[in-house]
């Protein structure tokens, strides 16, 4: 069976794999917006979301691009030319079409584990990510546990490909609506400013520290190092001071939501200058996206 299909960009993640589950395929990359994100979003943003650990970025499953470029034609894009757009926030283009990769629906298990302390969850993930069967490790801190009505400590969501997870599947699906629901629950909390920093695991036990030190609650895709504290209306200030410890961690202030308007100001000079200079190469006339992520200047 052919694992490819052509879509358009507004195409919303769900219905395109309802229609994939019919032949038993599935787009892979699972953004916990799945049932509103659009692929052309997802390309743009180049989205990782809650399978990261086994499936990698948007980028990894393309096999081409149609987009309209800086004169209006449309343009097919393959192979390198790929990540002038997958990532880059619509600032070089308009990503009109692509050809996706696909993957076997699997079937999948999970376990929930409650855990006490971060080096103990550090532990357990560093072993889990050495594991191939596993495709998800998603986390709750102590206080977004506590909001969704579970024990006071630290909580993994860990899904496998295989018969390794030993929730009944009905508990798994409530666990996994659960994990959708964390963010609005947080907004209703009072919390809606959600940051997605990316660091090294190793580098996670410092920065939960500040967030639990702030009282900043948080949850993410411990797989692969990215966190989503979310701040209050009176907390927003501690963004910043987040931001200077992720960099003095050397990580990334955007595991994958992007820069956009309000992360421009964090960027690292190498950053910019790689964002300024396809924006330079594809759209000099700056037609596309003007002021998002970086200002070109006439």
């Amino acid at each position: 069976m052919k694992k490819t299909i052509v879509v358009q960009a507004g195409i919303v993640l769900d219905v395109l794999n309802k229609y994939l589950e019919k032949k038993e395929l599935e787009f892979p990359i699972n953004p916990s917006s799945h049932a509103v994100c659009e692929i052309g979003g997802m390309i743009a943003t180049n989205a990782v979301g809650s399978r990261a650990v086994k499936y990698g970025k948007t980028s990894n499953w393309i096999n081409w691009l149609e987009v309209v470029d800086k004169d209006g034609k449309l343009q097919k894009k393959i192979k390198k030319e790929i990540f002038d757009y997958a990532g880059l926030e619509g600032i070089t283009g308009i990503i009109v079409k692509a050809c996706l990769k696909l993957s076997e629906k699997k079937k999948r298990t999970a376990n929930f584990v409650t855990i006490d302390t971060m080096k103990e969850v550090i532990e357990l993930v560093k072993k889990l990510r050495l594991d191939n069967d596993v495709s998800m490790i998603e986390f709750f801190g102590k206080q977004i546990s506590e909001f969704s009505n579970l024990e006071k400590k630290y909580h993994l969501l860990i899904e496998y490909e295989s018969e390794n997870g030993h929730l009944k599947e009905e508990e798994y699906k409530k666990i996994l609506a659960l994990r959708d629901r964390l963010y609005p629950t947080l907004v209703c909390k009072g919390c809606p400013k959600i940051e997605d920093p990316l660091v090294h695991i190793d580098a996670i036990e410092k920065l939960m520290k500040f967030l639990e030190k702030n009282e900043i609650p948080v949850f993410g895709h411990l797989g692969v190092g990215i966190l989503h504290p979310c701040f209050s209306k009176e907390k927003e200030h501690l963004i910043d001071d987040m931001m200077k410890l992720v960099k003095k961690l050397h990580g990334k202030v955007s595991g994958e939501h992007g820069i956009g308007l309000l992360k421009r100001k964090y960027l690292e000079r190498f950053d910019k200058k790689v964002y300024l200079d396809a924006k330079k190469r594809l759209d000099p006339e700056n037609k596309f996206n003007p002021g998002k992520i970086v200002r070109i200047r006439g």
